[in-house]
């Protein structure tokens, strides 16, 4: 593959240059309302309002251009998508456009899928714009959300609700998953089901005070992208060449230092290649950073049940 890693300057790539473009009117409003020094309660409801129509807008231009530009059909033939050099190609197509390696592809067709990494990818990288630290995101292991930081308050802004009026904020965010848990046919239910298995909730009960330590919160325009590299590395990993996949869970933890699922996949590479020491190692430091984390606590035991029947075994 060609040059690894993310671009200098994303933001200034031609694909995202003809996103911000369609959403400049609503980022100048908001720069001018985040300077504010005091800010009021309508002040608060113009934020909300505001943050939510542009990463609408945003959102649904950036599926439209990324549509126009890698549809699987251009593939022109049948699971063209699994092959190595086919992921590469469209890998460094989606540089040259976008500025950094694609968010999701997926490996049976090799369709870019504009999820939530691609959300809080394009996100963060345009609300950066606003100066300083108000941009991050809150991450679990199966899901990620860009997060902007305004007069004071945090609000979140999963895809799944660009068709409210206004964006949430975390706290309205985790009571909404915890309700959507609940109820069949919840458009994030999917995402809060997936969070209680992976933290093991369904033992203590999933509400908005449990879910909340599922989400750890990474400051910074460029941690999104982390993910990017991550979800690549899965590729990579489903294709058979766990090469690749290590080089891009090494990289998304060079981006964030703190991303436990790229650890717990080095921990898995690590094992399968017979590394149990190195394996170990990975595995811990993913829990370091996630301790509640259910399917690492379950590898890690069985990696060190291995290790002792394999110390009894010596002569």
């Amino acid at each position: 593959m060609g040059k690894e890693g993310i671009a200098l300057h994303p933001e200034t790539a031609p694909g995202y240059a003809r996103i911000k473009k369609s959403v400049a009117g609503g980022l100048e409003e908001l720069r001018v309302l985040s300077e504010k020094r005091e800010w009021g309660e309508s002040d608060r409801r113009q934020a909300a309002a505001l943050l939510n129509a542009v990463a609408r807008r945003a959102f649904n231009a950036f599926k439209r251009d990324i549509a126009r530009k890698f549809d699987p059909v251009d593939l022109q033939k049948k699971n063209a998508g699994r092959s190595i050099e086919n992921v590469e190609k469209t890998v460094e197509r989606f540089k040259s456009e976008y500025g950094h390696v694609p968010p999701v592809i997926e490996d049976s067709t090799g369709e870019i899928e504009v999820n939530c990494a691609a959300n809080s990818i394009l996100l963060t990288m345009l609300f950066s714009e606003l100066g300083g630290d108000k941009t991050g995101v809150f991450d679990t292991r199966t899901h990620i959300i860009p997060a902007v930081k305004l007069g004071g308050t945090t609000y979140v802004l999963d895809y799944h609700n660009h068709v409210l009026p206004r964006a949430l904020t975390f706290r309205e965010y985790i009571q909404a998953l915890a309700r959507d848990y609940r109820l069949k046919g919840r458009k994030m239910r999917g995402i809060a089901r997936d969070v209680a298995k992976e933290f093991g909730l369904k033992k203590t009960g999933v509400t908005p005070a449990s879910l909340a330590p599922a989400f750890r919160y990474y400051g910074g325009a460029s941690t999104s992208r982390a993910v990017a590299h991550y979800n690549l590395g899965v590729t990579f990993d489903l294709l058979g060449d766990r090469e690749r996949a290590e080089m891009q869970y090494l990289r998304a933890i060079e981006i964030n230092p703190y991303a436990a699922d790229a650890m717990h996949e080095l921990g898995d590479i690590h094992e399968k290649r017979g590394n149990l020491e190195e394996a170990e190692n990975w595995f811990r430091r993913s829990l370091q950073i996630q301790p509640n984390a259910v399917e690492t606590q379950k590898r890690l035991k069985k990696l060190l049940t291995k290790k002792l029947l394999f110390a009894s075994q010596r002569p």
